[in-house]
């Protein structure tokens, strides 16, 4: 329940945030990673969202083998 409330809390400020960002940047998307610490954040987030399958796969080849 906690994570719906701050989405809805955070959400619309995100998106004002992005668009001011793509307006500054003339809309160029790569604005958003030029950033060593940008690109180290995304990459935890894809980890993070990836990890359940990751782990899936790991017990799944370990019980074959």
């Amino acid at each position: 329940m906690l994570p719906a409330v701050i989405g809805v809390i955070l959400g619309p400020n995100a998106e004002q945030q992005l668009r001011r960002a793509l307006q500054i940047s003339d809309g160029d998307v790569t604005v958003l990673v030029d950033t060593p610490f940008a690109v180290i954040v995304y990459a935890v987030i894809v980890l993070l969202l990836a990890w359940p399958l990751l782990r899936k796969a790991v017990t799944r080849n370990r019980a074959e083998a």
